[in-house]
């Protein structure tokens, strides 16, 4: 089985990068400029509505609000078998989304 970065921490592969190490800071002016050289942290986007077919979003103490996550499938590029036996097997097993209860 693959999983990234195995091959550089347990066999002590270096990274391909100019030092051979995991860097986290980019140098690029366009990085720069939106302060995002470094890893930042940015908090949840509130809810709200991207199309003239969703709902309005009703705010208040009776709302219920999920998160709707996809988890990253290294095999989704094959969507027209998602639902085949080995894909299916390919995967962790578990549900293609995930809400937050």
């Amino acid at each position: 089985r693959y999983s990234p970065f195995t091959t550089n921490i347990e066999r002590l592969v270096p990274f391909r990068t100019l030092t051979g190490r995991q860097s986290y800071y980019i140098d690029h002016e366009i990085f720069q400029q939106f302060g995002e050289s470094l890893p930042v942290y940015k908090p949840t986007l509130p809810p709200m509505v991207f199309g003239t077919r969703d709902k309005k979003v009703k705010g208040g103490k009776d709302a219920l609000v999920l998160r709707y996550l996809t988890p990253h499938g290294k095999w989704n590029i094959h969507s027209t078998y998602q639902d085949n036996e080995r894909m299916l097997t390919l995967f962790r097993g578990g549900p293609v989304v995930w809400l937050s209860n």
